[in-house]
């Protein structure tokens, strides 16, 4: 065979094999979600890299994001060994937090997924293009509380986020009720809106930037001069 015919050949199979290696790989880099509750507004980003996953919240009229703020809450998980360490920026403190107790998700018979809902709620648009992810609507009841909440869901190989839910023991409408519903594993919301029975808004988290890329290791470190609480 030729040399050249033979060096294309290898080059075309190794760039098949590398598409198909990335393709199959879990997401790493950064997701920023906006939240709002009345006239609160957080923000939350999440820098994901394998089984670690670093969460900062933040005020939002503040660039603090990366944690050098006082303001800023900061939590590493390490998904693999179920530990959570929480950053204290005003002390220089670090510690380790325990995992919650007691259910995962809420009850499955608090909230049903009718399949009318969707044309029900005139403001319901069904999918969405969501930073570039088509994203499937999702509409949920919650009966004991009389309200409808409303996911737009991307599958890009979120891997982490059920990981993440069982570990933080988040019983806040935003996830729980979306794990509860059993989606493909890998999917993540993008949004999510929650209205009273009368279509008000109470309550809204929606992704306003995502970053495919390498994340650095050191995010999942504890920061040079911060000592354990307690000791």
């Amino acid at each position: 065979m030729d040399r050249k015919i033979f060096l294309l050949l290898v080059l075309v199979v190794s760039s098949f094999s590398s598409q198909r290696i990335s393709a199959q790989t879990s997401f790493e880099g950064m997701l920023e979600f906006k939240r709002t509750e009345g006239t609160v507004t957080k923000k939350y980003c999440y820098f994901v890299k394998g089984k670690k996953v670093r969460i900062v919240i933040y005020d939002p009229a503040k660039d603090n994001r990366f944690g050098k703020g006082t303001d800023t809450s900061t939590v590493i998980l390490d998904l693999d060994s179920g530990t959570i360490i929480s950053l204290m920026h005003e002390r220089k403190l670090w510690v380790v937090v325990e995992p919650k107790k007691g259910p995962v998700t809420p009850e499955v018979s608090n909230f049903s997924v009718p399949t009318s809902v969707p044309y029900e709620d005139p403001n319901f648009a069904g999918n969405k293009k969501i930073a570039g992810q088509t994203c499937r609507g999702i509409a949920v009841v919650l009966k004991s509380e009389n309200t409808k909440v409303f996911y737009w869901r991307a599958d890009e190989k979120f891997d982490f986020f059920n990981a993440m839910m069982d570990l933080l023991r988040n019983k806040e409408f935003y996830p729980a009720y979306y794990k509860a519903l059993n989606e493909p594993k890998g999917t993540m919301p993008f949004m999510i809106i929650k209205k009273q029975a009368d279509g008000t808004e109470t309550s809204k988290m929606e992704l306003i930037k995502y970053e495919k890329k390498v994340i650095s290791d050191w995010n999942f470190e504890i920061p040079a001069g911060y000592v354990k609480f307690g000791q």
